[in-house]
């Protein structure tokens, strides 16, 4: 008579009456995929094994589901990320996987800056015949000139 785990595993007699398990849980990531590039500061470790495995996910232990699913959310750095799960059955054979995920953070938004408000007030002078107008460092219309504001400037000035 054999005694021991379940007929997916595969057992060894050792003697006329018990076996032993030799074979290593099976232990399958399905999320995320190996190589995979995220935008994401986290994610989320799923896959399936033994539903009496003892598992890890980079060293801290996960609940196994009774149907043998399990899922751990994993915090990411920037760059390439190890993700290393290891479940060990109840006679102590174990399996391990690791996938490889980079972190690429999302750029900083992009702030537009309104282009600096012109604060400085100019004045320009304009003839008092008001057929031209010079800048203020024209030193013979100082005399004899007619302040105004640039706005009205633009508005009477024709070249």
């Amino acid at each position: 008579m054999a005694c021991g785990p379940s007929s997916t595993t595969s057992q060894t007699q050792i003697g006329p009456d018990s076996t032993k398990d030799t074979i290593p849980p099976a232990l399958s990531i399905t999320q995320p995929a190996d190589g995979s590039v995220t935008d994401k500061p986290a994610t989320t470790v799923v896959g399936t094994t033994e539903s009496t495995a003892k598992l890890t996910v980079n060293g801290q232990s996960v609940t196994v589901g009774g149907d043998g699913s399990f899922s751990n959310a994993v915090t990411l750095v920037s760059g390439k990320n190890t993700i290393s799960t290891s479940a060990i059955d109840v006679a102590g054979n174990k399996t391990d996987k690791v996938v490889y995920i980079t972190y690429n953070p999302p750029p900083p938004p992009v702030v537009q800056q309104a282009p600096p408000a012109q604060t400085q007030e100019i004045t320009v002078y304009v003839t008092k015949t008001g057929e031209c107008y010079h800048s203020s460092g024209c030193q013979y219309l100082r005399q004899s000139c007619i302040p105004i504001s640039l706005s009205a400037a633009k508005q009477s000035y024709r070249p």
